[in-house]
């Protein structure tokens, strides 16, 4: 006998994209086309960044926030490491890029789109050595507000820089003379970015026009941030969620269809049902309202015995997180720390230990897997993955970054491509038979409460449903 954890909304792979062409007025509104224009780009994320390099160096439990808020890191500059990486990504370019880069009369022209961050070209001007002309678009920028980091300098100033090295011209696309996503601004909403995503869509297409009037038929390079290329991708319904994720300076080569018709659905409101496992005698389970798993005090929360969760089956695509984490932390992320409630260490190991197990049942996607690994789960027509595994998108964090609400709770969200626009499954692991788990309102509940709002507004979540797990 079986549960099922079903999860109500699935997002099928988009094939199109709407695009939101501006009126005179500025207004927003829909257009319909009359034709489809096929279009493969080439994307870059640029090399690593002196943010980058800090975030890799900071120490146990200090925060990555903490570090995109420095001054120091101000439109972030690469390192000496993104210098070479960017020469690096010269010798494994695509063939297509290599030979419009070489300009020989059979080729095809090239097209370079880089965001209006500094780092986006330097990396490309190092990458692409005989690069001739440049179009640095703002609409391709890193998620921005509240990073300094991730701010510009006014467009005037951009453009001084680097429009005297780039002989066949830069140019610089956007409206705005100052930075409206500056560091003193608040974080941009995922919705936000992702209209913005189709605003560069619109910009491509644009482009592309005026090349078709040119009789040019350009190769398309794209060189952005992680970020911003992480929504582009689930924008454009291309690779599943935990391949989303680029490495600093790794190519990717992507099918696009231009015009776009169809904006990322929006996420469900509905709860996540729970249904009852059918009885001996093979009769139907019970209905989710009938007789569902005991609720909690908060939206979307469960409670269930680790033993009842084991029986349950995963019948859509999700993302796993558990608290505490359940894999060691990676090379980016501090050591996982556990909750004052998880009382015992040998009770929490033989959980994680039996998690892994109940996971291993369906199409589950091991952190750190290679890509071979990942497509090889893809299945037929492009099937989404049901389980991803981001146990370790969770991180510790103390100290002052905590007490000086840098961060708004003791967790922080890496690998966020692994739960970006994904139904996430918050898996609590704590409490013990017959005492309920998490007294609501305590300390460790509203902890719980944060880390889901942060799964939601920092890292994109289409949805995060709390199940809080028995141990003991």
């Amino acid at each position: 006998m079986t549960l099922q954890l079903v999860r109500i909304f699935s997002c099928a792979a988009l094939c199109l994209i709407t695009l939101l062409p501006d009126t005179e007025g500025g207004s927003v509104e829909m257009q319909q086309s009359t034709r489809s224009r096929p279009v493969t780009v080439y994307f870059l994320r640029h090399a690593e960044g002196t943010h980058n390099l800090a975030a890799k160096r900071r120490k146990p439990g200090e925060s990555r926030e903490s570090v995109f808020r420095d001054p120091s890191h101000f439109d972030a500059m690469l390192t000496d490491k993104g210098i070479e990486q960017s020469k690096n990504a010269s010798t494994h370019m695509p063939a297509a890029v290599r030979e419009a880069l070489n300009g020989s009369s059979a080729s095809r022209p090239l097209l370079v789109l880089t965001s209006t961050l500094s780092r986006t070209v330097e990396t490309a001007r190092h990458a692409m050595p005989a690069l001739k002309s440049v179009t640095a678009i703002e609409h391709l920028r890193e998620w921005g507000g509240a990073h300094v980091c991730d701010g510009r300098m006014r467009l005037s100033d951009f453009k001084a820089k680097y429009e005297g090295l780039f002989d066949g011209g830069f140019r610089v696309i956007g409206d705005d003379e100052e930075d409206p996503l500056g560091p003193s601004a608040p974080r941009e909403k995922r919705a936000d970015v992702e209209r913005r995503c189709g605003k560069f869509l619109e910009t491509l297409e644009r482009l592309l026009d005026e090349k078709d009037a040119a009789g040019e038929d350009p190769v398309v390079v794209v060189v952005s941030h992680s970020a911003f290329l992480r929504h582009l991708f689930a924008y454009v319904g291309v690779f599943d969620p935990p391949s989303r994720g680029l490495k600093n300076c790794e190519w990717r080569e992507a099918n696009l269809s231009l015009p776009v018709t169809d904006a990322p659905p929006e996420s469900p409101v509905s709860p996540i049902p729970l249904s009852r496992p059918s009885d001996n005698s093979g009769g139907p389970s019970s209905e989710p309202e009938d007789n569902p798993l005991p609720h909690g005090p908060h939206a979307k929360h469960y409670r269930v015995p680790l033993d009842t969760l084991l029986e349950m089956d995963i019948t859509e695509p999700c993302s796993l997180l558990t608290l505490p984490p359940l894999s060691p932390a990676s090379d980016e992320d501090t050591p996982a720390r556990e909750t004052p409630e998880s009382t015992s260490c040998d009770s929490l190991s033989n959980a994680h230990s039996r998690l892994r197990g109940w996971m291993t049942r369906h199409e589950y996607l091991e952190a750190g897997s290679p890509r071979k690994a990942q497509e090889s789960l893809k299945g037929s027509m492009g099937r989404q993955l049901k389980a991803v595994d981001a146990t370790s998108c969770l991180s510790a964090v103390e100290g002052e970054d905590v007490a000086n609400g840098i961060v708004p709770c003791a967790w922080e969200v890496v690998a966020k491509e692994r739960v970006h626009r994904q139904t996430c499954v918050l898996l609590v692991l704590a409490g013990s038979p017959g005492a309920g788990v998490l007294e609501a309102g305590s300390e460790a509940d509203r902890e719980v409460e944060c880390v889901r709002e942060i799964l939601r507004s920092t890292a994109g979540a289409d949805e995060v449903y709390r199940v809080d797990v028995e141990i003991f």
